[in-house]
């Protein structure tokens, strides 16, 4: 014996005729597409009522109750072995006409590099090119070596936006991956041969830590990572040097209070190591750099 599947609808308050005349019942519009899950031959008219029925002779709208028995061998899926990929549509970043892609470049590189060579030249000139061995870290550095995780911060924040401004005038991401660290590091150096004419002098040490920086956020950018790791700069009360220690012969800049930070974003680790890290997600572990004292204060005081 077959079986069937019983599909009941009811048909309540209906204010509306059901049918103006006598005629066919059907399941779908005649214009309209049937669906292959009702029957093997999609084709096939969806005929309910055969022969014809006034369906005003069924009683009122609304006790009418209808009853749709189909057999189950017509109910059919079919289904593919290999289902197509589904389509990726990447968000649209805007972009300048390739006309103006030229133009353009050339105008992102000048400025950043004309703003770091008059930043340079702003400081104290001295007489002749010179090279100055500055150190990396540490109590008797130059300002600590808040200066090298400064110009390391620097240049990754430069880097990372210069690497969206390529995006957005059309380059792709190894293209403006390798032209933001080329103008971010052009503009380092720029700034170290300004620096050579000056007080301070030509710094290697500041110029790698330029590349590091610059070389950190590409390599986040291409690959990902920037979602779970990246850097900041702020500020903090500074503390006011005592009257007695303060050593007016220090030159350079004053970076008391400033401070720099590496960050470790909570939410894209705790995406990539599968976990759910409630409300620690808006929390970063940071690691942050600063000294105090190096521009005013006397040696016992920094």
């Amino acid at each position: 014996m077959g079986s069937t599947a019983v599909f009941i609808v009811g048909l309540l308050a209906v204010r509306a005729p059901l049918c103006a005349d006598t005629g066919t019942f059907q399941l779908f519009p005649p214009g309209s597409s049937p669906s292959p899950l009702l029957s093997p031959d999609p084709e096939e008219p969806y005929a309910i009522f055969d022969p014809p029925v006034l369906l005003s002779e069924l009683g009122p709208a609304s006790q009418v109750r209808l009853i749709f028995r189909i057999p189950e061998s017509a109910l059919s899926l079919h289904a593919s072995e290999s289902l197509p990929p589904p389509i990726v549509v990447n968000p649209k970043t805007p972009r300048l006409p390739e006309a103006w892609k030229p133009a353009a470049t050339a105008i992102v590189m000048a400025t950043t590099v004309g703003y770091q060579l008059g930043n340079s030249l702003k400081e104290t000139s001295h007489d002749g090119f010179h090279f100055t061995a500055e150190g990396f870290f540490g109590q008797n550095t130059y300002t600590g070596g808040v200066d090298k995780a400064a110009h390391f911060v620097d240049y990754a924040i430069a880097q990372r936006a210069l690497y969206n401004t390529y995006r957005r005038i059309g380059y792709t991401d190894r293209q403006s991956g390798w032209l933001g660290f080329g103008t971010a590091m052009a503009a380092g150096l720029v700034n170290e041969i300004g620096d050579g004419t000056t007080i301070f002098g030509f710094s290697f040490e500041d110029l790698l830590m330029d590349a590091l920086g610059a070389g950190t956020a590409t390599v986040l950018a291409r690959t990902g990572w920037d979602d779970t790791f990246g850097f900041r700069l702020g500020s903090i009360d500074q503390q006011e040097t005592p009257a007695c220690c303060v050593d007016f012969a220090n030159i350079g800049r004053d970076y008391s209070g400033e401070i720099y930070t590496a960050d470790v974003k909570i939410a894209g680790l705790a995406r990539r190591l599968n976990v759910n890290p409630g409300p620690a997600r808006f929390l970063l572990f940071s690691l942050t750099y600063g000294t105090d004292g190096y521009n005013t204060g006397s040696p016992e005081v920094r």
